[in-house]
């Protein structure tokens, strides 16, 4: 998948036309993006992925707040 619409920042670490795995760009805009990437990528990527993401993210006891954000705000759960 294509990170066009996306900020640039968020994939900084990435070739510009890289074409990413869905997960991995889910994960990279959980993490660092802004509001309006998190609506894009609802409005791009299945609701399960996202979720999916998000309980792998749990595990690592980090980025709490972002996640509970992502969950209670974006996907409205």
């Amino acid at each position: 998948m294509k990170t066009d619409g996306f900020q640039r920042y968020i994939f900084s670490s990435y070739s510009r036309d890289a074409d990413l795995p869905e997960v991995i760009i889910a994960r990279q805009v959980i993490l660092f993006g802004e509001f309006g990437d998190m609506i894009l990528m609802t409005r791009r990527l299945d609701r399960a992925l996202i979720q999916s993401v998000l309980n792998s993210l749990k595990q690592s006891n980090r980025f709490q707040k972002r996640i509970n954000f992502v969950q209670k705000v974006i996907l409205d759960e």
